[in-house]
């Protein structure tokens, strides 16, 4: 099920209305929209049409509802000081709440994805292949818990070099929402951080913030939607 806009012809006046797509329907096929007649322009799979005023609504009740979470702090533990960064898979202390948070969010229809600064690669302490394999730890964790991989959008760079991609630039946030755009109701987007540059990259990026106190359950993720 998808949408799709297409031209009609109505009162011989061009105007542009959206169809909820459920089979076939020949070119030329008139319809009755309301009291008047709609002239179909092109031939395209049969359409229960609305006009303008009712799109908007009818758009954000089919597109899902999108997480984007922080790996750091969230996904699993804050790495140690002094270092600061994961570099290696068995120094990964996964929460597994969060693992669950994120299978019953994709149970319920929700994209998850994960917005991540990474400079340790732009330090070069670490490789993209090294990071991979960190990213491949949690979607098994992931996928073991009866949930799917998820996608994971990185910053590399350092902070001095001041990209638009770092939080708490927006960047990232904007790259996800942009992969998912198709599918996702920015008016449903939720951000969960635990730093105060995860909740100005939220606030840049117009979309929810939720901070992340160690405890999270998807009845909170609902309630902020409302």
């Amino acid at each position: 099920m998808y949408f799709v806009q297409e031209e009609v012809q109505l009162k011989s006046e061009r105007d542009s209305y959206f169809g909820l797509v459920v089979g076939n329907l020949n070119p030329e096929k008139t319809l009755k929209f309301g009291k008047q007649k709609v002239k179909v322009r092109q031939e395209f799979k049969k359409s229960i049409l609305f006009g303008d005023i009712y799109w908007q609504s009818i758009l954000r009740n089919l597109l899902k509802p999108i997480l984007i979470l922080d790996r750091d702090g969230v996904i699993n533990k804050t790495p140690i000081l002094p270092r600061r960064y994961i570099l290696r898979i068995d120094e990964l202390k996964i929460d597994e709440a969060v693992i669950q948070l994120i299978v019953q969010s994709q149970n319920r229809g929700w994209i998850v994805c994960v917005a991540t600064n990474q400079q340790a690669i732009g330090k070069g302490l670490l490789s993209y292949s090294q990071l991979n394999l960190i990213h491949n730890k949690i979607n098994s964790c992931i996928i073991e818990a009866g949930g799917s991989a998820v996608e994971f959008f990185v910053c590399p760079h350092l902070q001095e070099e001041q990209c638009t991609c770092r939080k708490p630039m927006p960047g990232l946030l904007l790259q996800a929402m942009s992969k998912f755009s198709q599918s996702v109701d920015p008016q449903k987007v939720v951000f969960i951080g635990d730093q105060e540059s995860d909740r100005k990259a939220a606030l840049s990026a117009g979309i929810k913030y939720l901070h992340f106190t160690g405890n999270i359950i998807f009845s909170q993720l609902s309630r902020i939607l409302e």
